[in-house]
């Protein structure tokens, strides 16, 4: 590529582009997005916020608990951890703000690659599915929570990875199932009105040593 030439400069930075494209296809470089994970992930996510995890990264996978605060969520094993956690880091919260809520934490077998990241719930269940981790959501569809988190967690090459999800609960819609209408698999085609709930994605931080 020559300064002397920049139409053909951007011709061969296309042509460069096309071809990892279709390399990312052919599922090539799948590799590559499991290797970075947590990056690929980042820059697809949406909502703000930060998830703070005191979880032990690794299976099973589990009922958790979520404390949302202002600015951050904490991920914590249990209400004991949790409490004392927010005891050293956040003093001033007064116990009336310290409730938590139930969430899911599912173990992947395998990292997933930007093409199995959920934008539903039914992607959420589908990517816990290939886990055998079903039974868990089922458990939030019938309890029925306004919102659940939904934390997956892999084993990539630079150790463990975890990654937030937030299904909220679809709307009521006459002669349906409001409960499992969330979490259910879609067979519904394109454009069909069955609510499909967003999912938000947030990357997690790991919080390391232990609270007392």
């Amino acid at each position: 590529m020559s300064v002397d030439d920049p139409y053909g400069g951007v011709a061969s930075l296309l042509d460069e582009a096309f071809t990892m494209v279709r390399a990312a296809i052919r599922g090539e470089l799948d590799g590559d997005f499991r290797t970075e994970f947590l990056t690929y992930w980042h820059h697809a996510k949406r909502g703000n916020g930060t998830v703070l995890s005191l979880l032990d990264p690794g299976p099973p996978s589990r009922r958790v608990r979520i404390w949302e605060g202002a600015s951050q969520t904490v991920v914590a094993e249990s209400d004991e951890q949790l409490r004392a956690w927010l005891r050293n880091a956040a003093p001033t919260v007064s116990a009336s703000k310290t409730k938590s809520h139930a969430g899911a934490f599912v173990w992947l077998d395998q990292v997933p690659t930007p093409a199995e990241y959920p934008s539903s719930a039914s992607d959420v269940y589908a990517l816990a599915k290939c886990c055998g981790c079903t039974d868990l959501l089922d458990e939030f569809v019938r309890e029925a929570p306004p919102r659940t988190f939904v934390l997956f967690g892999a084993l990539t090459e630079d150790g463990p990875a975890l990654a937030a999800t937030v299904v909220k609960r679809p709307a009521v819609v006459r002669g349906r199932d409001p409960l499992a209408a969330g979490f259910r698999p879609s067979t519904v085609r394109s454009g069909a009105r069955r609510p499909r709930p967003p999912v938000r994605w947030r990357a997690v931080r790991p919080q390391f040593g232990r609270a007392r």
